[in-house]
Formats: structure tokens, C-alpha cells, sequence
């Protein structure tokens, strides 16, 4: 793991894009950078997300909804992830994201 104190704020390592070479990519981040948060953009993205965290210590999930995302969820969609992801933790805090906005 690297120890250059840089940070990827905001990358989306479960697009489909990185699909060929992910693990590649991945194993040359983890040599470069100290840390990734990989967010979600909606259920599906932030379960991929979170088994990224899961499988990479230096990578964290953050879940949640892109706004574009919205459509037809349910009222209380936060209160669901929260109860899909307890227990999925890194340093006892799981981050929800709203659009590109993120709550603690």
C-alpha cells in the first residue's frame, strides 16, 4: 500500500468501463494511492461498491442515490440502506451520498 497521503475522492471502480481490466487496475491504485472512496450512484452500484471495500482494504464504499437515480425509490430508501449495510463498516462509519453530496 502506498503512503503518498493521496486520496481518490470520488471514483466509480464498478463501471463498466474498468470491467476488462478492474483487478489490474486496482492492484497499480492500491501502489499509488493511500485510499479510494468509491461511491454509489444507486442500490446496484452501491452493493458493487461496498463488495469492493470489502474485497480491497484501502478502498471505502459510499452508498447511496444520484439524484438522476430517484425515480420510482421508496420515501424512506436511506432507512433501507442504512439496514442493507449495517455491520459493513470501515472505522465505524458508513457514508450516505445524496447526488454528488455526502452525509456522515
Amino acid at each position: 500500500m502506498s503512503r503518498t497521503g493521496l486520496w481518490d475522492s470520488h471514483g466509480h471502480l464498478d463501471d463498466e468501463a474498468f470491467d476488462a481490466d478492474r483487478e489490474e487496475l486496482i492492484a497499480q491504485l492500491e501502489q499509488d494511492l493511500d485510499g479510494i472512496v468509491n461511491p454509489g450512484c444507486d442500490a446496484e452500484s452501491s452493493a458493487k461498491a461496498v463488495a469492493l471495500a470489502e474485497k480491497h482494504p484501502f478502498i471505502y464504499a459510499a452508498v447511496g442515490y444520484h439524484p438522476e437515480n430517484l425515480k420510482g425509490i421508496a420515501d424512506n430508501y436511506l432507512e433501507q440502506l442504512a439496514a442493507s449495510y449495517t455491520g459493513k463498516m470501515k472505522f465505524g462509519v458508513i457514508q450516505f451520498n445524496i447526488g454528488d453530496i455526502s452525509l456522515i
